[in-house]
């Protein structure tokens, strides 16, 4: 057994399943589980679940400036109706990460976790791959997600 980050989220949305599904979409190095009370665990760091977070608000705000209708836009015909398939497909998760819970948890030692710190070293961050503007974090970013996580 070891002790890893864990947080557990129980959707009131949409099934878990989905939530894994759509959350594996845009971060695709994140470790999860579904668990056996019809729950989400996902084996992040408080660093990790701050970057999640972040990248999804980016995609919320984006989502908020979208127009109600496509006669409303200047925009072309074939653009438009991707924009907002993205985006109601993940907009969903910003709301639903309010609600998971950070817990440290035992686990086999086979569960693969993100777990940044081992040994006293920080391993890679959990990299987002379709709203991150590059997919490595620079080394002041990285101590500033350090510094915001220990608030939580």
């Amino acid at each position: 057994m070891k002790n890893v980050s864990c947080f557990e989220l129980y959707p009131s949305i949409l099934d878990a399943k989905t939530v894994q599904n759509l959350l594996l979409e845009l971060f695709p190095y994140m470790h999860t589980s579904l668990n056996e009370d019809d729950g989400l665990d996902m084996y992040i760091t408080k660093e990790e679940y701050v970057f999640v977070l972040n990248e999804l608000s980016k995609l919320n705000n984006y989502a908020l400036t979208m127009p109600d209708s496509i006669e409303e836009s200047n925009t072309t015909l074939t653009s438009m109706p991707i924009e907002c398939a993205i985006v109601e497909r993940h907009s969903v998760l910003y709301d639903l990460m309010f609600e998971a819970e950070y817990i440290p948890k035992e686990v086999d030692k086979n569960t693969m976790a993100s777990d940044r710190e081992k040994d006293g070293k920080y391993s890679d961050y959990l990299i987002g791959k379709k709203f991150s503007q590059s997919f490595d974090i620079g080394e002041e970013y990285q101590q500033y997600l350090i510094k915001v996580s220990k608030g939580i």
